[in-house]
């Protein structure tokens, strides 16, 4: 089970600020979105999402763009999808 997708909820809710634009952002577009947050955390956090396969990364002048890979609701079927394979997983194990 270790290629199941997992996202915190900081994750969560950057994808929400990526999926509202519609279009590419880099680290100070994001930033505004979490005033409390610092500049090193959000740029940790794409760069998870990007490792993860859930955001493209790519140049845009001196520094990343990021955007989404799939939809709001592509990512949320296969998380739940995920989720339903491991209670159907425990289940069998239980029987």
């Amino acid at each position: 089970m270790g290629d199941r997708l997992e996202l915190g909820p900081l994750e969560l809710k950057v994808l929400e600020v990526l999926w509202e634009r519609k279009r590419a952002a880099t680290v100070r577009n994001v930033q505004p979105s979490f005033p409390r947050l610092a500049y090193t955390t959000l740029m940790t956090t794409l760069d998870r999402l990007y490792r993860k396969g859930v955001l493209r990364r790519f140049r845009l002048g001196r520094a990343f763009g990021y955007e989404p890979n799939c939809s709001r609701d592509q990512l949320f079927g296969q998380l739940a999808s995920g989720q339903f394979t491991d209670l159907l997983a425990a289940c069998g194990d239980s029987t």
